[in-house]
């Protein structure tokens, strides 16, 4: 609480207790005129009062005033003690209807209610000073005071009780002592003059000021960027400023405190962290639930979501595992048709993009430093493109044989010319992958998160204060989010083309070159795990970061493993069906006139369409009894 009010010396009151009240100043001119002198500058005093102009043996100044500012000044320790003298307005012999004594006021421009209650109570006490003669400044105020210490002059003056010159002279003989007036009413308050009106000009103060001061309570301006930027950071990073300030409260008599420790340092700063350290129980009461906390090390910290941290990785290296135990089976059957017919080399580029999006996929649940984030971005957006690269390849490939077989045209496939368009394919991706990098990499962030019921005791101040601990898990994420969304658009474009590719493949004749049923399956897949991941980034908002990257690795692996069992797992199965004996030929007649052969003899080199009569092909059966007939 904060007072503003009339203020006595302790020593006028001790002379005169009547001046305590309002009622020992009304009605009786002389007496206050008598009492309450007019105070002096210091270039007023040297220039009319003193006999050597402050040149000389003074006991009142020992000097003239240097500057602009020393001339104005009404005490100056050690130099200027200050002077209190009679005028003519205090000059009640010769003015006895006029005479007044000085109160030390405000200017007239300064909200305050001292012309209307000395008016409305009659008493004849009057402002002087200033230039237009009706209050003082601030640091004028402070030396009248000083000076009516130093020279145990009587004043009265308007100040308020939470200010460190009322803390400087306590317990002291100029100790401040309130004047007390009747209590204020709301009536009183709200017909006091506002404080737009002109309060200077010279006319006659309403009634309505007789009230005595008002208590104010001390304000607390808070900004709300201490809420609001909180609420963009994890729970266990909030700071407790706001809540803090919003709960502290402080006396006026621990205001007086601070203002005692101010009047000694002569710092604000010093004052208030000094009272904080001798009253720290005190702060402690304010200090929000959880806090203080204490972060832990990297050795130390537990995982925020341990079970899914540990599902993730689980399934993350089960996957890898899967990819290379595949991958030998693929090398140790090598000559096996249905490993044959789907190109073994194209295979095992298919098997190097899943084990890329696998291994990328424990990177993303575990990772170790921004190195690490950004090979994680590589290895699953690159591997998706390995993946579909020469599926895309090869079905349109085989399709385009179908297409000239049906128009009866010779047409010869390079294989470099199909590894060549992997290879372009796999071009964008890197060109996307490199921009992203470059632009707005994916970098390693804290997640930080309280660690519930680890509460840690620690001795501080002479108090058992409670630490609560913080764990730190760190993500891999970009400063835009649209950068994810632009990878899955890639892949879903892989996955549209595949898509298109894998229908047109179902004409396909022959069923150990028509892959379109595990195709479609795994597109299915890939197009539901693409969701997934669409739906994860989304809920990002919602819910912490750290959980969507942990949801996300696990898909990434889940769609490997679903990969892996659809395409490969049915070419495995059916190893059993095959014949015994191997085919070197396969012979397609697909109208009566033509018929196109396939050769095998020699698996290295480029297969190539022929045309041949009808009479050939019948000749050739003839002499090679291992052909296949369709």
């Amino acid at each position: 609480m904060s007072q503003e009010g009339w203020y006595i010396p302790k020593f006028t009151a001790t002379k005169d207790p009547s001046l305590l009240s309002y009622t020992g100043y009304q009605g009786n001119r002389t007496k206050l005129a008598k009492t309450f002198l007019r105070p002096t500058t210091w270039k007023e005093y040297c220039d009319k009062i003193s006999g050597t102009r402050c040149g000389g043996d003074d006991p009142i100044a020992w000097r003239s005033p240097a500057n602009e500012e020393e001339n104005m000044r009404m005490y100056f320790e050690g130099v200027y003690k200050g002077h209190f003298r009679n005028t003519t307005k205090n000059d009640c012999g010769n003015n006895p209807e006029t005479c007044t004594g000085h109160i030390t006021n405000y200017p007239c421009w300064a909200t305050t209610y001292v012309k209307e209650q000395a008016s409305y109570h009659g008493i004849h006490l009057e402002s002087d000073g200033g230039e237009d003669g009706s209050g003082y400044q601030s640091q004028q105020m402070k030396d009248i005071w000083r000076a009516a210490n130093a020279t145990k002059s009587h004043v009265v003056m308007l100040w308020w009780n939470t200010d460190p010159l009322f803390t400087e002279f306590m317990d002291s003989e100029a100790e401040f002592e309130k004047v007390f007036f009747p209590p204020p009413t709301q009536e009183c308050i709200d017909a006091r003059l506002a404080h737009e009106d002109d309060k200077c000009a010279d006319k006659k103060p309403p009634e309505t000021g007789m009230c005595d001061q008002a208590s104010t309570c001390l304000k607390k301006v808070i900004s709300t960027g201490l809420q609001k930027g909180d609420l963009t950071k994890d729970e266990a990073r909030h700071s407790p400023a706001y809540e803090a300030l919003r709960l502290f409260t402080i006396t006026e008599l621990r205001m007086i405190e601070i203002f005692k420790n101010y009047n000694e340092l002569d710092s604000h700063r010093g004052a208030a962290c000094e009272w904080v350290v001798d009253h720290f129980d005190i702060i402690m009461r304010d200090v929000p639930d959880s806090y203080p906390r204490k972060i832990l090390p990297s050795g130390k910290s537990h995982h925020h979501y341990p079970w899914l941290y540990t599902a993730s990785l689980v399934i993350g290296f089960s996957v890898v595992v899967a990819v290379l135990i595949v991958a030998c089976l693929v090398h140790r059957f090598r000559e096996k048709k249905a490993i044959k017919k789907a190109q073994v080399d194209f295979l095992f580029i298919v098997l190097a993009g899943l084990l890329a999006v696998s291994i990328g996929s424990i990177m993303e649940a575990a990772p170790s430093s921004d190195a690490g984030c950004i090979a994680a971005t590589w290895l699953v957006n690159f591997g998706y493109t390995l993946e579909f690269s020469p599926l895309i390849v090869k079905v349109a490939t085989i399709n385009k044989l179908m297409q000239a077989a049906e128009k009866l045209k010779r047409i010869t496939i390079k294989r470099n010319v199909m590894y060549e368009i992997v290879g372009a394919i796999c071009s964008v991706a890197i060109i996307l992958l490199a921009i992203w990098t470059s632009k707005d990499p994916e970098l390693l962030i804290p997640s930080y998160a309280l660690a519930v019921g680890n509460a840690e005791k620690v001795p501080s101040a002479g108090e058992p204060l409670v630490y609560y601990d913080v764990d730190v898990e760190s993500f891999c994420d970009s400063k835009h989010a649209y950068w994810n969304y632009i990878a899955v658009t890639w892949n879903a474009l892989l996955l549209l083309c595949t898509l298109v590719l894998t229908i047109q493949m179902r004409s396909v004749v022959r069923k150990d070159f028509n892959e379109a049923v595990p195709l479609s399956f795994m597109i299915y897949s890939h197009t539901l795990f693409a969701v997934m991941r669409l739906i994860d980034l989304g809920i990002t908002r919602f819910v912490s970061k750290i959980l969507v990257h942990q949801f996300l690795s696990i898909i990434y692996s889940l769609d490997v493993l679903a990969a892996l069992g659809i395409y490969f797992g049915p070419k495995f199965v059916g190893f059993n069906k095959e014949a015994k004996g191997v085919k070197k030929f396969i012979f397609m007649p697909t109208v009566p006139s033509t018929n196109i052969v396939k050769n095998e003899l020699n698996p290295s080199e480029t297969p190539a369409l022929i045309l041949s009569t009808p009479k050939t092909h019948l000749g050739y059966l003839a002499s090679n009894p291992e052909v296949e007939k369709i």
